[in-house]
């Protein structure tokens, strides 16, 4: 029903920004346009690999598996609407089943990192910003959504932290992949792995961020280079605003795939506020669409692909290596 109507809303943006203008906007792509996949191909290998380095040593997937389950939790989080999360078990597929309770600690802690790179990026954003026409209330709401965001975030890792949520995630698991998810300790071990990180595993944790920080940059490069491509009067601060745009949306609609409807109603207002017109806010959604297209289809395929890995069991915690 979201969706349903999210596609009502784009339809309605296309209208009011004219159909005409819309088409002009997208009659300006050539053969270059293809290189607006490279930024999110790039971006999401980069993210890929915090995840990993939070896992203990014997419990990595080959590389080359870390970043294929990227690509399929980054697929179905476009498609859940669980506020952009719901993908992020699938990455357990490629692990064994002893090392799982470890894998879901990491990917708590990844989307503990990932959310603030992303309210650094749009803190970055409203600094940057005061080269551009954006009002100053855009300006301030862009750094105080930042702000909410960091807040949030860490409000969520002092929870982890002090209440844990392994059996709360155990239930949800449950749902998600099965049983096996189930058993009477597996939330136990989910608390055990995420206090054994927060710990121990600083250095990993600092690493993530900055890796994590510089995967959202590269992120946001698709829209300058989406500027660049349709020939727009953008300079890079605008393109920065406008990239991080939807990480302010996502705050209050990341709930809904892949914010389908808001994602372009916001794109045209900023770029409005922005003078640029808001023909250029929808066709750079649209695009952004279209990436989706060429990359969330893949989805199936690469969990089909899935394969734990067969290794020697991981040591229980409190016993030697």
């Amino acid at each position: 029903m979201l969706a349903l109507c999210g596609l009502i809303l784009v339809a309605v943006f296309v209208q009011r920004a004219g159909v005409g203008a819309v088409s002009r906007q997208l009659g300006r792509l050539g053969p270059a346009a293809l290189s607006l996949l490279v930024p999110y191909a790039l971006g999401t290998c980069i993210g890929a690999l915090p995840w990993a380095r939070l896992l203990p040593a014997a419990a990595r997937p080959p590389l080359s598996a870390v970043i294929v389950s990227r690509f399929a939790a980054s697929g179905a989080n476009a498609l859940l609407p669980l506020f952009g999360v719901a993908g992020e078990p699938s990455r357990l597929l490629w692990l064994r089943a002893d090392a799982r309770a470890r894998g879901v600690a990491a990917i708590v802690l990844d989307r503990l990192l990932y959310n603030s790179a992303s309210a650094l990026l749009l803190l970055l954003a409203a600094v940057v910003s005061l080269d551009t026409r954006l009002s100053g209330t855009l300006r301030a709401a862009l750094g105080a959504i930042a702000l909410a965001i960091l807040l949030v975030t860490f409000g969520g890792a002092w929870l982890v932290a002090r209440m844990g949520v392994g059996e709360r995630l155990s239930r949800l698991l449950r749902k998600l992949l099965g049983s096996a998810y189930g058993e009477p300790r597996f939330g136990k071990q989910v608390d055990e792995a995420l206090q054994s990180s927060l710990g121990s595993e600083r250095g990993a944790l600092v690493s993530g961020l900055f890796i994590h920080f510089i995967g959202r940059c590269v992120l946001a490069s698709e829209t300058y280079v989406a500027l660049r491509c349709l020939h727009a009067p953008a300079n890079a601060a605008e393109a920065l605003v406008l990239a991080t745009a939807p990480i302010a949306s996502g705050f209050f609609a990341s709930s809904i795939p892949s914010q389908l409807g808001v994602q372009e109603g916001v794109l045209m207002f900023v770029c409005s506020a922005l003078g640029l017109g808001s023909a250029l806010g929808i066709t750079l959604a649209l695009l952004s669409r279209l990436r989706q297209l060429v990359f969330v289809p893949l989805t199936p395929l690469l969990l089909a692909l899935a394969k734990s890995p067969q290794q020697p069991r991981l040591p229980s915690y409190g016993t030697n290596p």
